[in-house]
Formats: structure tokens, sequence, C-alpha cells
């Protein structure tokens, strides 16, 4: 679940707006104007809401943006407005600047705890090798009642992909995760055994594996909420929009 490294060089919302504030068409305001370039009308209400960078004085900044006006007006007089790329670009701007704000206040949302038993637990397991049964499916429910054969595999703790060590950190002997996402398809896992002998990672130190823990949960937790509306939604894929042999 990489959501949001993906995101992480979108820009926020609030520049998108301004893009199409500045590309659609702009009537001239009853408000009181604080600046007039040609017939575009900037209001004392809409100058007060910008602010001029630090090392820019009040007369630079507002030259400033006459020039950007004066340019914004003539890329419409010459239709780069109406291009159809160009209007694409924008839509890509906005739906991903959407999107990257929902992603913000979903992770800011997100109450994460770790218990000093959760983090023992996985400090723990570090120099430890383990026995696991490996249940996959394409859904949830198909892992249910652990139905199908699983698959055996005995690894070094340290060689479990990050979110596999949270998971089976918090297992007891014996027992059945929760069917999870692992990227490709669902997993539930088995901790058959525990035993010595696995190579230990360096540099892993409590508080380390602290935020090690906060970041795979909060993963963990954005991938469901995105399950959780992927079932509540109606999906239908045409067989003529897949590339499937």
């Amino acid at each position: 679940m990489k959501y949001i490294y993906y995101i992480a060089a979108i820009l926020t919302i609030s520049l998108a707006l301004i893009i199409f504030q500045y590309f659609t068409d702009r009537p001239v305001t009853d408000k009181q104007p604080a600046i007039v370039v040609n017939e575009r009308v900037i209001t004392v209400e809409e100058l007060a809401k910008l602010s001029p960078p630090h090392d820019e004085s009040r007369q630079d900044f507002i030259n400033s943006i006459i020039t950007k006006e004066l340019l914004l007006q003539e890329a419409q007089r010459a239709g780069i407005d109406k291009e159809e790329l160009f209007r694409r670009s924008i839509q890509s701007f906005y739906e991903q600047s959407l999107v990257k704000v929902l992603m913000d206040r979903k992770f800011a949302s997100l109450n994460i705890s770790v218990s000093d038993n959760e983090v023992q637990r996985y400090y723990s397991m570090l120099d430890k090798k383990v026995s696991l049964t490996l249940y996959k499916g394409a859904k949830a429910e198909d892992l249910d009642a652990g139905s199908g054969a699983g698959e055996k595999m005995n690894v070094s703790f340290g060689d479990l992909s990050r979110n596999m060590k949270l998971i089976v950190s918090l297992l007891k002997k014996g027992e059945k995760s929760r069917p999870f996402n692992s990227g490709s398809e669902y997993m539930s896992i088995v901790l058959d055994d525990i035993q010595p002998g696995g190579v230990r990672q360096s540099g892993m130190d409590r508080d380390g594996i602290r935020k090690l823990i906060a970041e795979e949960k909060r993963e963990q937790m954005i991938s469901e909420w995105i399950d959780g509306l992927r079932k509540k939604a109606r999906i239908k894929v045409q067989a003529s929009g897949t590339n499937g042999g």
C-alpha cells in the first residue's frame, strides 16, 4: 500500500481552484475593486486573501498580480484555455488535487496507537525463524474458514515484508490472521511455529519499531477504508475495456 508516496508530489486543491478561477469566465463584480486589468476586476476582499512573499514589497506584489493577469488574458486571447490538451491537464490536476486533499484529511483523522506490548512482541521476533501457512484469494471472503490449500513457508522474521512482520508479530502460535490486502491479492497467515536462529536486522531499536508499527497500521487502515468504498460501490468493468487474453 503506497498511496501516500504517489500523492505526496501533487499540489494542493487550492492551487487547482485558483487556476480554474483564472481560466474561466470572470464577470465584473459589484464588490469594491482593488485592481482592474481590462475587464478583470480583483476586489479588495479577493486581494486580501492573497499573501505576498516575505521578501517582496507590496508594490512589487501588486505588479506581479497585474503582470500575471495580463499574461493570462493574452493566453485566453490565443485560445490556449480552449485547447483539449490544456483542458485535460487541468482536469487531471483538479482530480489529483481532490484526491490529495481527501487523503490528507483521512490520514489526519486516523487515531493510531501502538502499545508497549506490541513493540515488545515485534522486538522479540527480530532474531526468530517462523513457520507460516499462507492462504491467498482474490477477495477477503475467499479466505474465510481457511478454505483451500495453504502454502507453507519457513523464513527468518527479518525477511518478511513490512506488513507481514506486523501481522506475524501480533499472532500467537497456531493463530490465524484476518484477511488483508497484500497489494495484488488477499492473504491470511497462520503462525505455525517460532524458532530461534533467524537473521537479526541491525539498527532496529524500540523507538524505530514503534514508528514502523504506527506507519504500517496507518496504511492498513487506509487499505481497509478503500476496500470498504469498493464494497459499497457499483463497479462494472466491460470486457472490451480490458486487455485480458
